[in-house]
C-alpha cells in the first residue's frame, strides 16, 4: 500500500466525522429541571429554603395522595372483577 492511499483513507476519515453533542451544549435550555424551573438552594436564606422545603413537602404529599387513589381505584376494580367472577356468575 502507498501513503497516498492511507492518507486519503485519513482525510476522508477525517472530513466525515460528525460533531459529538452533549446534553451540556444545548445552551438554550438554560438550567431548567424536569418538573420546573431550577432553584439553586444553596443561596437560599433561612426563611426561604424553610418555605422551599415546606412547597416540595407539600407537593410529594399530593403526588402520594394521587398515587394511593388511583391504586387503591385500580385495586378495588381488580376485587370486584374477581367477586363477580366467582360469586355472581
Amino acid at each position: 500500500m502507498s501513503f497516498g492511499v492511507i492518507q486519503a483513507m485519513v482525510t476522508s476519515l477525517k472530513n466525515n466525522k460528525r460533531k459529538r453533542k452533549s446534553r451540556f451544549d444545548n445552551k438554550e435550555r438554560g438550567m431548567t429541571g424536569i418538573y420546573g424551573k431550577f432553584e439553586d438552594h444553596k443561596k437560599f436564606t433561612p426563611a426561604q429554603m424553610a418555605a422551599f422545603q415546606k412547597k416540595v413537602k407539600e407537593e410529594r404529599r399530593k403526588l402520594l395522595l394521587k398515587q394511593l387513589f388511583v391504586f387503591g381505584l385500580i385495586f378495588s376494580v381488580i376485587i370486584g372483577f374477581f367477586y363477580y367472577m366467582m360469586f355472581v356468575r
